[in-house]
């Protein structure tokens, strides 16, 4: 509940300030994102769609509303404003692992999600969920090599409290009833954060 209040009160203060300054990209990309991790899709959606009118050249606008689109369910448009992001800036970590994902759920297309993945984790080594969708990935194409390391590597993000791993793809590689735990509430943690707060409490 406290979470949720402090989530309605920086809501609040993103609403005022772009009331005074509604062309505010910077602000309406922070607002998008907040109302994106509380569940607002459709807010967040509106708010990336005026930060891309206003700003077309900019990454993180294209990349928050592919996020968004995907979240709707909206995965071809989503992609599409992955590559968008992408041909703006190639080292944006989210955008490369946002787009390995769809790339191997959408299309199958194994080789380019996974050079995506290893592209995102060079960049940030602790990029959401990629080291572990890359294992998951790794394991389908039986390509074993390094699976030792990149295995305890994961291990060690989940045991650090980490979102390293979705828990689908974890069952498949851990033993420990106490990690898959882990791992399931990590990932609970992040998909149900803010939850509470839907668009009918923006006032």
């Amino acid at each position: 509940a406290e979470e949720v209040d402090h989530g309605r009160r920086v809501v609040a203060a993103y609403d005022k300030a772009l009331a005074a300054a509604p062309d505010h990209v910077e602000g309406l990309l922070n607002r998008a994102l907040l109302l994106q991790t509380t569940g607002n899709l459709d807010a967040a959606l509106a708010d990336y769609e005026k930060a891309v009118s206003l700003a077309p050249a900019n990454a993180r606008a294209f990349n928050g509303r592919g996020s968004v689109l995907h979240a709707l369910k909206r995965a071809k448009e989503a992609l599409a404003d992955f590559d968008k992001a992408l041909a703006l800036a190639g080292t944006l970590a989210d955008a490369l692992a946002n787009r390995g994902h769809l790339r191997w759920s959408l299309n199958a297309d194994y080789a380019g999600a996974t050079a995506d993945l290893k592209a995102a984790l060079a960049l940030n080594p602790d990029q959401t969920y990629a080291r572990g969708e890359l294992l998951h990935l790794q394991m389908f194409a039986a390509a074993w090599d390094d699976f030792e390391n990149q295995k305890a590597l994961v291990d060690q993000g989940v045991r650090a409290g980490k979102q390293v791993v979705r828990p689908f793809a974890y069952q498949a590689v851990s033993a420990s009833p106490a990690d898959l735990k882990a791992c399931s509430r990590i990932f609970a943690d992040h998909l149900f954060q803010g939850a509470a707060y839907t668009s009918e409490e923006r006032t």
